[in-house]
């Protein structure tokens, strides 16, 4: 519950419900300063939630809104900026991807918390590349996501690096 809520009730009420704080505290999330996490934290996973669920320009506004109050995108959280990199990815949005893959290209071989779950940051910067139009480069950083994703066996990214290499 969210103060005394339940999820019913708000769905009821005209809420749009994204997620369940996983953690247990019962806060609907991520509501920025609610569950705990950080502010940066739960823009760019609001970011993400609503680019699943199809909410385009909400998404991309709140992309822009994180970065735009963000002294230094350099400065954020490895799984803030991979959060936000997969929201910008989903929105297809070359220009949001541009930005947020800069300070992630150093750790393009390490496989990070997402929102939901593991992700290769390879594979994120390999879309972004491939969003710019740089087909070289999304196939290595392809390549590096790959062997990340093996190293530690974890399938499903693997299978989902192979898929934009044809493999």
């Amino acid at each position: 519950t969210l103060r005394g809520a339940t999820v019913d009730g708000l769905v009821a009420s005209g809420h749009t419900v994204l997620a369940l704080d996983i953690r247990g505290t019962g806060a609907l999330g991520p509501s920025v300063g609610e569950s705990g996490y950080s502010p940066a934290y739960q823009f760019a996973a609001r970011a993400w939630l609503l680019a699943a669920s199809g909410r385009v320009e909400e998404a991309r506004s709140q992309l822009r809104k994180w970065l735009s109050d963000a002294e230094s995108v350099e400065d954020a959280k490895i799984w803030e900026l991979v959060g936000a990199l997969d929201a910008a990815v989903r929105l297809g949005d070359a220009d949001l991807a541009r930005q947020l893959s800069s300070p992630l290209k150093a750790v393009a071989h390490v496989a990070s918390g997402g929102f939901l779950a593991l992700v290769s940051v390879g594979r994120l910067l390999g879309a972004s590349a491939e969003l710019q139009g740089d087909h070289g480069s999304a196939r290595s950083l392809y390549e590096v996501a790959l062997v990340a994703a093996e190293e530690i066996r974890f399938r499903p990214e693997v299978a989902l690096n192979r898929l934009p290499l044809g493999e």
